[in-house]
């Protein structure tokens, strides 16, 4: 067989001599492989050592543990194990908590002797248990015999509700212009029209005043305007008069060095006459200096920030990528159309002959020559691509012979074949002439038996 694989047989792709054995040196041990290195065995994973689990937080946060510095964990508590803190405080049997609270007697009789025990509460009297409160009242002879309230009729409004009739009553036409009637769903239903002011019918007569033209409120007969800027700033004020007192040059003086200025640090009455943009202290830096921005970028100046002209270039003599034509692209495609897949050993005399063979390559050879099929045939695969049939078959040119053969093996009937063909020849329109491709004799055949059904 012609370009075969290399599959089943002794030694590896391309061996030559399978006979001898590979050089080299065999390190598998047994028990020391990927998968044991990657198998881990939980089970027998060492635990915590008691003397490193008081530093984890893992021993130090478990659920009903008290929790203990890890430098208080290993002292030794100076009280006997299983004793109690605290004093006791029960004497006698029948004391403890368990005989203190007592349950609800089960038996009739033990409950009957409690209610009998408990009739002296005035609570068990005024309050008994399962019955109304007895407050002491006693009420008029005629209201033991009468009940409290009216006759309703519930059962009947509830069989036929009026709760409807009431906010829509059925005899009233909501379509009048009846003021009263207006005015009860202004009331009811607060159904005012658009626009419509709230009004609240006052009399105005009576109180003798003019809604139109009347204004409430009180007016100011003294008007007296800027009053909180006047009295915050009294020296706005046209008839304020400013006092002037003299007073004692020393009190003055001794304002000044008692109180405060904002700003400024208190006067003393001693010391140099200072300005008062005046700075104490020693200033840092002497002279300019470069500080820890300037140590870090630099003081380079514009020109000596552009890239270097031989950047991404080799400037070794004899390592130079120097194109010797503009368009040259260096490297090695991933593609190789430029280079022509291997042919069979066995079918080299064939390609010598002038004979055309399909070229193959080994099973260990992983160049793409530019016959493998592209990202849109794996996405979108034609028909028939899991037998290995691919789409430049189906368009591939057949002569008649051959088409009619290949047909025939693939159990297609041929009745009408020449005809079918002699369309598909003229549809594709080949060079070389009397030529058809796959596809188009199987347009025209299904052409002819779709008017064969029709008619």
């Amino acid at each position: 067989m012609i370009g075969g694989s290399n599959l089943g047989q002794k030694g590896g792709p391309g061996d030559n001599a399978p006979a001898l054995r590979p050089a080299g040196k065999v390190t598998k041990i047994d028990g020391e492989g990927v998968s044991k290195c990657l198998a881990f065995n939980t089970e027998q994973r060492p635990g915590t050592p008691d003397e490193i689990a008081k530093y984890r937080r893992s021993a130090m946060q478990q659920p009903g543990v008290s929790v203990l510095h890890y430098g208080s964990a290993d002292d030794v508590i100076p009280h006997p194990e299983g004793e109690a803190f605290g004093m006791r405080t029960m004497t006698g049997l029948g004391e403890g908590v368990q005989d203190v609270i007592k349950n609800y007697p089960s038996s009739e009789l033990m409950q009957w002797r409690l209610e009998r025990q408990e009739d002296v509460y005035k609570s068990s009297k005024a309050e008994p248990l399962g019955r109304t409160a007895l407050r002491g009242h006693q009420l008029p002879e005629h209201l033991n015999h009468a009940p409290f309230g009216d006759f309703i009729d519930a059962k009947d409004k509830s069989y036929n509700p009026r709760s409807k009739e009431v906010i829509y009553p059925p005899d009233v036409d909501t379509t009048s212009d009846d003021p009263a009637l207006h005015q009860m769903y202004l009331k009811s239903h607060m159904a005012f029209q658009a626009g419509e002011q709230r009004r609240r019918n006052y009399d105005w007569d009576a109180a003798n005043i003019d809604p139109s033209t009347h204004k409430f409120g009180a007016v100011e007969k003294d008007v007296y305007r800027e009053g909180v800027a006047k009295a915050l700033n009294p020296a706005i004020d046209e008839n304020f008069r400013d006092k002037v007192n003299i007073v004692p040059k020393r009190l003055e003086h001794f304002k000044i060095t008692d109180q405060d200025e904002l700003g400024r640090p208190r006067n003393l009455g001693h010391g140099k006459q200072l300005p008062a943009d005046h700075t104490f202290g020693r200033p840092a830096r002497l002279f300019e200096e470069w500080g820890t921005r300037k140590l870090i970028v630099g003081d380079y100046c514009e020109e000596e920030q552009q890239p270097d002209a031989d950047l991404g270039k080799s400037i070794k003599p004899g390592f130079r990528n120097v194109a010797p034509v503009d368009d040259k692209v260096f490297g090695v495609p991933s593609v190789r159309t430029d280079i022509s897949n291997r042919i069979a050993h066995q079918a080299t005399h064939q390609v010598a002959e002038g004979m055309t063979v399909k070229f193959s390559k080994a099973f260990n050879d992983n160049t793409n020559y530019g016959e493998e099929p592209d990202a849109g045939v794996l996405m979108y695969p034609g028909p028939a691509a899991d037998k290995g049939v691919t789409e430049s078959q189906y368009i591939t040119p057949y002569e008649k012979a051959k088409l009619k053969s290949f047909l025939e093996g693939a159990g297609v009937e041929t009745e009408n074949f020449d005809e079918y063909f002699k369309y598909a020849a003229d549809m594709d329109q080949f060079p070389g002439g009397d030529k058809a491709c796959i596809i188009s004799y199987q347009k025209v055949k299904r052409h002819f038996e779709a008017q064969k059904l029709i008619s």
